[in-house]
């Protein structure tokens, strides 16, 4: 579930890079692949995660973080919303390099 977090992360920032691009028809597929895409799938990730720790597979640290980054995932959807984009960029460099850390430390366990 993290890789598919983090995959679908890249994926956003590539249909964004898209739009900025020109490519203005990417602008939609990136609103449905955040609200529909990447939010449920962080929210899978909370699950799963805190099946792991709850069975004894994982850290209490896991789940701690899934759920970070889901909140920052909520708050980057309403931000782009919004049009804040001081704050949805930098934030969506942040989603990517913790939804990465997770599928590697997912991984490398």
């Amino acid at each position: 579930m993290a890789t598919l977090v983090a995959v679908d992360a890249y994926g956003q920032a590539v249909l964004a890079g898209r739009f900025l691009s020109g490519d203005v028809g990417m602008l939609l597929a990136h609103r449905y692949n955040a609200t529909d895409g990447l939010v449920w799938l962080s929210v899978g990730l909370i699950v799963m995660t805190v099946i792991g720790w709850r069975t004894g597979q994982v850290s209490g640290h896991l789940p701690a973080l899934a759920t970070v980054l889901t909140a920052m995932i909520v708050v980057q959807v309403i931000m782009g919303f919004n049009r804040v984009l001081g704050v949805h960029i930098p934030l969506g460099v942040g989603i990517i390099v913790l939804s990465t850390v997770l599928a590697v430390w997912t991984w490398r366990r």
